[in-house]
């Protein structure tokens, strides 16, 4: 088997059927399975996936589980899977009919150890081809697993599964870690994944409800993981990098958003922020990935002047950067 691709499911009717659509409708010489986890989905999901199983029963392979979210059923998937490769859809996301030829393809005329491809983002009925910059610096990709081919042998070997109870922050872990393990990549510039933006009843639709803090315990299991297999002196710059982009600047909105206008709340939400990053990284500024900005990230979110923002936050004076944050979330109302 060349290819395994897991698909977790929970209360999911709506979008299977545009998912396993395209999942055993692909245009290709090689051979693939498809594992579908269903974590005890309460809808008709499981009587869709038996009828595509039952359709197409040398493709689809489904498997019922209990409720115990997508890292375990992700897990479970990869614990079934006999690709050579694994790769991971949503199944309220679809892809091309193209992706497992052009990927796959890929991978061998180089013998890659990972893949990464671009994705398009689906808002309601209008699509954003979304390009993941990674030709200066690996470590520059998205976090999540989705439009990435990763080698099964190397996720044996390391025993590299998704952290449980996290959830938010599990792709983080896992994309960072197994990162630190490889030696050979490949960008294709070309998307094949289509990813569902604003789903009514997702975890990251309703940012109320966001549990942001818990990008901590997916970068203490990034940590974790690097010194157990002794990659976190080799690779400290690099986890310092993804720590600024995951726990500086991408939470920094979050927090904004989900207390504002209570200023002291938000003070102390930042306050704990900048304790857990300096209780890793006292010297964060200077890294020098986030000086150079090669992929124009920072630039793109807070202006040329971000570095002098962030340090503005570090010294406790947030006006500067809840100003730029404030004036965004007015756009998007």
């Amino acid at each position: 088997m060349d290819l395994s691709i897991i698909v977790p499911i929970y209360n999911l009717e709506s979008f299977l059927e545009q998912c396993l659509g395209s999942l055993v409708r692909q245009n290709t010489k090689y051979n693939y399975e498809v594992i579908c986890v269903n974590d005890g989905s309460q809808d008709q999901s499981q009587i869709i996936l038996e009828r595509f199983q039952n359709k197409y029963p040398s493709i689809i392979r489904v498997f019922q589980n209990e409720n115990e979210g997508v890292s375990i059923a992700r897990n479970f998937g990869i614990s079934k899977s006999i690709g050579k490769y694994i790769t991971f859809v949503d199944g309220d996301d679809w892809v091309k009919e193209t992706m497992v030829e052009d990927c796959l393809t890929a991978i061998y005329e180089s013998d890659l150890d990972l893949l990464i491809t671009d994705g398009i983002h689906v808002f309601d009925n209008k699509t954003e081809v979304v390009k993941e910059e990674v030709e200066a610096f690996v470590f520059n990709t998205e976090n999540h697993v989705s439009g990435k081919v990763f080698k099964k042998s190397i996720l044996e070997k390391y025993e590299l599964l998704f952290p449980k109870g996290v959830k938010v922050g599990e792709d983080f872990t896992f994309t960072f870690s197994y990162l630190m393990l490889i030696n050979s990549y490949l960008k294709i510039n070309a998307p094949f994944y289509y990813y569902r933006r604003n789903r009514p009843g997702s975890v990251m639709s309703n940012r109320k409800k966001l549990t942001y803090k818990d990008i901590f315990n997916a970068c203490n299991a990034l940590v974790d993981f690097s010194q157990e297999h002794s990659k976190y002196e080799q690779h400290r710059e690099n986890i310092e990098y993804v720590f600024i982009k995951n726990v500086i600047v991408r939470m920094l909105p979050k927090i904004i958003y989900k207390y504002f206008p209570n200023y002291l709340k938000i003070k102390s939400e930042v306050n704990e922020q900048q304790k857990f990053m300096n209780s890793h990284f006292p010297n964060w500024l200077d890294n020098k990935h986030f000086q150079n900005d090669l992929e124009g990230y920072f630039t793109e979110k807070l202006g040329d002047r971000y570095i002098h923002y962030l340090e503005k936050i570090t010294k406790g004076n947030y006006i500067y950067f809840f100003c730029i944050f404030l004036n965004k979330i007015k756009k998007k109302k």
